[in-house]
């Protein structure tokens, strides 16, 4: 009985450390060429290689943070820091005003250039 008490709790710590997804699409309303990007928790994730973030989605469970230095997640004051957002995400960040540069409609879609997602 304790050996498959060990082998349970195994399992669900697997499960749990398992990577989640985020989608993110460099064009507004889900238009690519996207890509599906592993997360593990915590993890800060250079985008600087596209121009431009149009649509970003995590998988339930996640809540993320974009950032406009790249490889940089630890800025959080100033226009640095979007603010958290979950599932579904966000279609259209040409128009969206949250987190540091809500002055400024469609200030993420052209500075995100890091992703951090942490698991809820």
């Amino acid at each position: 009985m304790q050996l498959l008490s060990l082998a349970t709790m195994a399992v669900l710590a697997a499960v749990a450390a398992a990577k989640r997804n985020v989608y993110m699409c460099p064009g507004p309303n889900w238009t690519g060429p996207c890509t599906l990007f592993g997360f593990d928790n915590g993890e800060c994730m250079d985008i600087s290689f596209w121009d431009t973030l149009g649509s970003i989605g995590p998988d339930e469970g996640l809540v993320c943070s974009m950032f406009v230095e790249p490889g940089n997640c630890y800025m959080t004051t100033g226009n640095f820091n979007s603010g958290g957002f979950v599932s579904p995400g966000i279609a259209d960040l040409t128009t969206w005003q949250m987190g540091s540069g809500e002055k400024w409609p469609g200030y993420w879609f052209s500075n995100a250039k890091t992703v951090q997602c942490l698991y809820q």
